[in-house]
């Protein structure tokens, strides 16, 4: 005959299982924090290499304005300031430049270099 355990040996035999007891600290329900740390550096990070590439064209774009004013001859300084402009038009909409820009550059005198220039500064800046 088959050997059948009556629900009392069941019952027995299961006594010698070990139970913890109640008072025992549960298992840990939360989170570590130390891959939110590190992916909120890698996020911070991210975010301020995104803002330096895309503020890179500004200080170049015054680097470029303070080499015209320092070094460059006035002959030539209404041609480095309109190419600048054309630099700058690329990342910012021009709107209300000086109407210097329009004239040839014979016809434009300190005054119109000094317009163009303080208008690019105020453009770079903004």
């Amino acid at each position: 005959m088959t050997d059948l355990l009556t629900p009392a040996q069941i019952l027995n035999e299961l006594r010698d299982i070990h139970v913890p007891d109640a008072s025992a600290t549960p298992a840990t329900t939360v989170l570590a924090p130390e891959p939110f740390v590190v992916l909120g550096l890698l996020l911070g990070a991210l975010a301020a290499l995104r803002w330096w590439r895309r503020t890179r064209w500004r200080r170049d774009a015054r680097r470029e304005l303070d080499r015209i004013d320092s070094s460059v001859a006035d002959a030539s300084r209404w041609e480095a300031l309109l190419c600048l402009l054309g630099r700058v038009a690329r990342h910012r909409p021009v709107t209300e430049p000086p109407e210097e820009i329009w004239l040839p550059p014979g016809q434009v005198g300190a005054d119109g270099r000094a317009s163009l220039r303080d208008w690019l500064r105020r453009t770079i800046r903004t």
